[in-house]
């Protein structure tokens, strides 16, 4: 018997029914065996970089500004890390507030929205707006034809002039038609302006006409509002966000926002404040992610295989990382209110490690399947964990990896027995087989058979066989 290997994510929506596990192990393909035409792959570790002398509010990269360095606002200053040298520096000046920053980039100059109110940096140094005609209130900001675009609470979007993120007038406004809500958040997305409202998002455009700059793209709208300004992340020009009734969902056609949670999120989604709400995206390897971040559970949406799986920062039930940029071919990360900052990358086998040899944080892949049982009773006489072999380390832990398995007691697919650990063979033993004997009976509705492995290992797990051995 081979039961299907969980490969995703799903919280039970009621007791009695068995969930399913997919943490820190991401789908991917694999074409070349027909019989197991997917396989889990372990999520990045990473590398410590630097950690500065306060929390971290957001990270920001444009290759145009500052050289291409990584912006990391972090109390009231913006250290700068070079992403080719790892050289860590600062611009003059200061910001003000411990809020979230927004960023907004031109060709000429970057704007922090920090504590409400607009900074706007050269690359060398950052100061507050001077523009007396500046709006109060302002929740969020971005840019579009080299304009400084900027979100108000009260409904209304304001913009600068061009090439100068410094010079607004009284009257450079617009108000949302649709609806009398709040804006949450203003954002571009290719050609498109969206301003996101506490219950409808509406489409904007460029006019080329500078006294009227921007238009209401022919009445353009959906009724569907976002939930807070930093859940919404920007994948490959396709909107990702949490919505107003705590639905994670995305924007594909221009006209629906299609809800892409499961009812495990949007139970974790009702249960947690807007302002702890994050949203982040990083790639790799062919995979686009949405990072799904609240106080208590991460989880994370890719877009190659339309899964989630949850990421886990061992000893805690959350992912460490809420801050995501990308400069070239690298990913670095920051943590919520922490002053970690790192690069992500497979690379790397352990989580936060402080130099490339030396091993951090654990982490623990975790995954099951489930064994349906109509009636009667079913002897596990043998499970085996399909999962790479001969892989261990030369030394130190994770010279001879193990994993470990422990299965649900008769009748109750989340009580489960003590797990038990197998070898997966020192490193070069390729034929090292993964099996667990005498496992017990498995009763109506059937058995949970939970697998995790922790050694610093770069694994794939294909399956599970069950009575084959």
């Amino acid at each position: 018997m081979r039961p299907q290997m969980a490969a995703s994510a799903y919280a039970r929506p009621a007791l009695g029914f068995p969930e399913k596990v997919c943490e820190n192990l991401y789908l991917e393909e694999s074409p070349v065996d027909p019989k197991r035409p997917v396989a889990l792959f372990k999520i990045p570790g990473s590398l410590k970089k630097t950690e500065t002398a306060s929390n971290v509010r957001g990270l920001f990269q444009a290759d145009g500004h500052a050289g291409g360095k990584v912006l990391i606002p972090h109390g009231t200053s913006v250290a700068t890390f070079d992403p080719t040298t790892d050289a860590v520096s600062a611009l003059t000046g200061s910001i003000a507030g411990t809020d979230r920053c927004d960023f907004a980039v031109s060709q000429t100059e970057a704007a922090i929205l920090a504590n409400s109110a607009v900074y706007i940096s050269n690359g060398t140094a950052i100061a507050i707006a001077t523009d007396v005609d500046f709006p109060t209130g302002i929740t969020s900001i971005a840019s579009i034809g080299q304009r400084l675009l900027m979100s108000a609470a009260d409904g209304k979007f304001w913009y600068t002039s061009v090439l100068d993120f410094d010079d607004i007038t009284a009257l450079n406004f617009y108000t949302a038609e649709l609806k009398p809500d709040d804006l949450v958040a203003i954002r571009v997305f290719g050609a498109d302006i969206l301003l996101f409202g506490t219950r409808s998002i509406e489409w904007w455009m460029q006019t080329g006409n500078d006294d009227d700059p921007f238009a209401w793209q022919n009445g353009r709208a959906i009724d569907v509002g976002a939930l807070c300004r930093d859940s919404i992340a920007n994948l490959d020009g396709v909107p990702y966000f949490v919505a107003h009734d705590r639905t994670v969902r995305r924007i594909r056609d221009g006209s629906n926002a299609e809800v892409i949670s499961n009812a495990g999120i949007a139970k974790a989604l009702e249960s947690v404040a807007a302002s702890d709400v994050i949203g982040g995206t990083y790639s790799y390897h062919n995979h686009v992610f949405y990072v799904l971040s609240m106080p208590t559970i991460t989880y994370v949406y890719d877009v190659a295989t339309s899964e989630w799986h949850r990421a886990i920062t061992n000893e805690e039930d959350f992912w460490r990382w809420v801050f995501f940029v990308r400069a070239g071919a690298k990913n670095f990360v920051a943590a919520r209110a922490d002053v970690k900052f790192a690069e992500l990358s497979k690379t790397y086998l352990s989580d936060y490690m402080a130099d490339a040899s030396t091993m951090g944080t654990e982490i623990v892949a975790r995954t099951n399947c489930f064994l349906p049982v109509t009636e009667g009773e079913v002897d596990v006489v043998s499970v085996r964990l399909e999962v790479s072999h001969g892989i261990g380390l030369a030394t130190g832990q994770g010279s001879d990896p193990v994993a470990l398995m422990r299965m649900s007691k008769p009748g109750d697919p989340n009580n489960f027995f003590a797990s038990r650990s197998r070898s997966l063979g020192v490193q070069g033993k390729i034929n090292q087989k993964t099996i667990w004997w005498r496992c017990g009976r498995a009763t109506p509705p059937g058995a949970t058979i939970e697998f995790s492995i922790s050694d610093p290992i770069d694994l794939v797990i294909s399956g599970a066989a069950v009575n084959e051995d």
